[in-house]
């Protein structure tokens, strides 16, 4: 495999690719690497290539196209054989570039480097073996292309190999893809995730789950530990070397940013240090552990915490290598891109295969991205990944599909127990806290007027309850919020309107938001003009006196920096010149606010509220 993966650069030989890096043309068509690979594989006899000895490779027999096919794939998508009638000037002689005597180096190269290809072939090429082996050779040619790690070395040195073997050896170990050096803090035990003295039922149940078991379903109740149950299962897969990497799939970006957080809290209590940082895998955003990255030319990056390279942090800094990452939280498209025919998808599922994967929230999926979802944790496992989904409402028809099971019937649906925790052939119910749970009723109601709510309100707040009264409209949320200060007036400090207010003075994506979001909530167009340009002239108007004596203050001081013994710089300012500043500061005002509320019904609030940030 590695004789192979040596060769997935061959078409660099060409004179038409080498010709992108020479100061002159020597009217040569430059070309791409990739297809020029293409054209040196049927260029001549196996016997007069690369020194003779691709005739070694010719001896695998018919697969032999196939691996050159995946190999030409390394840049994340396949590329199909060219025409034949294609670059037949790619490899045409140049003054002062001989491709023939490089690629004889490369021949000595091949079996000096790998002199067991004289008597071994390639294991059988099945489709599963090909797709991961496309993704693994993806990954190393990220890995091996990074020039920090890996220096040029422009004459050809036969012992190279040696050092190329103990350089990736570091690297792999430097950028987490080489989990040799981590270690836990301490046994999988609660006590390393936690200081509470015991863990919940869910939790429990989980850790009695056997780590043999691929994949686990823990269907219950929000505020049940969910999450500390998927780190202590990971703990616990770490620990026996069934894993080496955590991948937290959560469905929105907002879910994401603060899941980040709380396990990047959770691994410097569960690793020794330096403990693994977590990974925010949502494109557009660089982020490990605490450290905000700034993503600068040719692939590298400038981190807020220090200004040396942190390659533990390389897997953050591109989108493709999220899955990479040894720990990692993020949106679930980010692995269901590992399921599609999309670039890298073989990357990011090769690099998923040695991690525990965990899916958040696996009700909130539709059938097209359930089914996504189902075929790629299959094949995640069957890859010798673990798996674990989580839901609070699952449901039989959906829990039928994950364990590959018939739909049970309606009776049997409906007694299942739960909460619970499922395999792929058993299930375990988590025992009840009686302490933990609480009674609600549901009760309909005939008529919702704002008086009528406001009564039911009002009682229940006599009685000490909180009470949270959700209306479909804005006009009906302040005709109820109106009636109950009147039904209750000696409660009116406790009745709060619950109203959204856009910053005027934030950026244009904040603004989008906080607009859609207003119109989500039943704000009419009007309303929303009314309502900024109401807080455009308000802000305006407080912002005039300070703006007004700052400048006043700034031109002294500009006179004052410039008088000296030969020059005296006087300013004069005009009574006329501070109502002049501020009718052009209201114009201004004036006409940014039309330029936004002319914007409003053009708001596309599906695309607004995806929050897309970075």
């Amino acid at each position: 495999m590695g004789a192979l993966s040596f060769l997935h650069d061959i078409g660099k030989l060409a004179t038409g690719f080498q010709v992108k890096a020479w100061g002159r043309n020597p009217d040569i068509t430059q070309r791409g690497h990739v297809q020029c690979g293409w054209a040196w594989l049927a260029r001549g006899e196996a016997s007069e290539a690369l020194d003779g000895n691709a005739s070694l490779l010719a001896e695998w027999g018919p697969d032999i196209e196939m691996w050159f096919r995946l190999l030409f794939a390394h840049h994340g998508r396949p590329v199909s054989k060219p025409d034949p009638s294609w670059g037949r000037d790619a490899f045409d002689p140049a003054l002062g570039y001989d491709w023939k005597a490089e690629e004889r180096v490369m021949g000595e190269a091949l079996v000096t480097w790998f002199p067991e290809i004289r008597n071994h072939a390639p294991p059988p090429l099945t489709d599963e073996f090909a797709h991961f082996f496309a993704g693994l050779l993806a990954l190393a040619d990220w890995v091996g292309s990074d020039r920090e790690a890996f220096d040029f070395v422009e004459e050809f040195d036969p012992a190279y190999w040696t050092t190329a073997l103990e350089k990736a050896r570091r690297r792999l170990r430097s950028i987490g893809l080489d989990p040799s050096g981590v270690r836990l803090s301490g046994a999988a035990a609660w006590s390393l995730l936690s200081a509470h003295p015991a863990p919940r039922p869910a939790q429990r149940t989980i850790a009695d789950v056997e780590t043999s078991e691929r994949l686990v379903i823990l269907e219950a109740e929000t505020g049940a530990g969910k999450t500390e149950a998927a780190l202590w299962r990971f703990a616990r897969l770490f620990e026996t070397g069934q894993v080496e990497a955590l991948y937290f799939a959560v469905p929105t970006r907002a879910a994401a940013r603060q899941l980040q957080t709380r396990v990047n809290t959770a691994l410097k209590r569960m690793f020794a240090d330096p403990a693994p940082e977590a990974v925010l895998a949502i494109p557009g955003q660089a982020l490990a552990g605490e450290a905000k990255g700034v993503r600068l030319p040719e692939f590298r990056t400038r981190w807020d915490d220090t200004s040396a390279a942190r390659p533990s942090r390389w897997a953050a800094e591109h989108a493709t290598r999220f899955l990479a990452a040894q720990i990692a939280v993020g949106t679930v498209d980010q692995v269901m891109m590992a399921g599609l025919k999309v670039k890298h998808a073989h990357l990011r599922g090769t690099a998923m295969a040695r991690a525990l994967l965990v899916v958040d929230e696996v009700h909130a999926s539709d059938a097209w991205v359930t089914t996504i979802q189902r075929k790629l944790v299959n094949d995640h496992m069957s890859l010798g990944g673990h798996a674990m989904l989580m839901s609070a409402t699952l449901g039989a028809v959906a829990r039928a599909q994950w364990r590959g099971e018939a739909l049970p019937p309606l009776a049997a649906a409906q007694s299942a127990p739960y909460p619970v925790v499922w395999t792929k052939s058993d299930c375990w119910p988590v025992p009840s806290m009686t302490a933990d749970q609480k009674t609600v009723s549901v009760r309909a109601h005939s008529g919702w007027s704002g008086l009528q709510a406001a009564e039911l309100a009002v009682a229940a707040a006599r009685r000490g309850a909180r009470i949270l009264v959700i209306r479909n409209t804005v006009d009906r949320a302040r005709e109820t919020w109106r009636a109950c200060v009147e039904a209750a007036p000696d409660m009116a400090s406790a009745w709060l309107l619950r109203a959204r207010l856009i910053l005027t003075l934030g950026n244009g994506t904040e603004i989008r938001r906080e607009l859609a979001s207003l119109r989500v909530l039943g704000y009419g167009v009007d309303d929303i003009k009314r309502m900024l340009s109401r807080e455009n002239l308000l802000v305006s108007f407080l912002a005039l006196p300070p703006g007004l004596w700052l400048g006043h203050r700034t031109a002294v001081l500009f006179g004052a920096y410039y008088t000296n013994d030969i020059y005296n710089a006087i300013i004069t300012i005009r009574p006329f010149s501070y109502l002049m500043t501020a009718v052009v500061t209201m114009c201004f005002v004036l006409l940014a606010g039309k330029a936004v509320q002319s914007r409003i019904h053009r708001l596309d609030m599906v695309e607004v509220l995806k929050d897309r940030e970075g």
